[in-house]
């Protein structure tokens, strides 16, 4: 009776050394599992970091770029503004420089008028 309740108690202590053999494998194949995970997650967290770092660095470039790019358009729109300042004084000169010269040419053509008549009278009294 001992002997079978002895069978019994080794059959039922191998199924549990077996069963756990089989949990520790188990156990150690997670393990593993994880281990490698984060393994893989640290190297994605250094990809991540280094996209970050070069999206930054980007960033950095773009941002000063635009910031030149922002100045040189200031600098052409103030010369371009000075530019058609200098067309409004210019053609508001030229304009003045035109009633002058009409003035001139009225002037002389009225010059002209009074000496072709004062010709004109002293050719009638010649004449005469």
């Amino acid at each position: 009776d001992l002997r079978n309740e002895n069978k019994s108690l080794s059959t039922t202590i191998d199924g549990l050394t077996q069963e756990k053999e089989k949990q520790d494998k188990q156990l150690n194949e997670i393990h593993q599992n994880l281990v490698n995970e984060r393994a893989t997650n640290k190297q994605l967290e250094k990809r991540f970091n280094k996209n970050l770092e070069d999206l930054g660095n980007e960033n950095k470039y773009l941002s000063t770029t635009i910031d030149g790019l922002t100045q040189e358009k200031e600098n052409q729109d103030k010369q371009l503004n000075e530019i058609q300042q200098n067309l409004v004084n210019e053609r508001a000169m030229n304009k003045q420089l035109e009633k002058r010269f009409n003035k001139n040419l009225e002037e002389l053509r009225n010059e002209n008028k009074n000496l072709s008549i004062t010709i004109d009278s002293l050719t009638q009294e010649k004449e005469k």
